[in-house]
């Protein structure tokens, strides 16, 4: 008898121990879910950010390619102002991606 009562008590143990496994397992799950989806709305926002800066690049630069010959210095420096506008903004998404990612990696340690 007291032979059946210790295995029932180990498997209640086993039991417990296995739960407690899975509680922290779904736990762990949880949050590395909650981290990939501010992975994929910082993702966003900076290809939101991205895309523009370089539609402008695209454009204005395609703009002096295509109409070199017609257009006055005063509207070159205008588009190479703007696109050089566009740079720098590339340039803080960069830093600011940079500065989100070395916050998301220290929040993960």
């Amino acid at each position: 008898m007291k032979d059946t009562n210790k295995t029932k008590k180990q498997l209640i143990n086993e039991l417990l121990e296995t739960r407690q496994r899975i509680v922290e397992s779904e736990t762990e799950r949880k949050q590395a879910e909650f981290q990939l989806e501010r992975l994929r709305s910082i993702v966003g926002v900076f290809e939101h950010d991205i895309s523009g800066a370089l539609v402008t690049i695209s454009g204005y630069s395609e703009l002096l390619l295509l109409n070199r010959d017609n257009t006055s210095e005063e509207e070159v420096t205008r588009r190479l102002q703007q696109i050089r506008d566009a740079v720098e903004i590339l340039w803080k998404i960069l830093d600011s991606l940079r500065e989100d990612l070395r916050e998301f990696s220290s929040e993960e340690s």
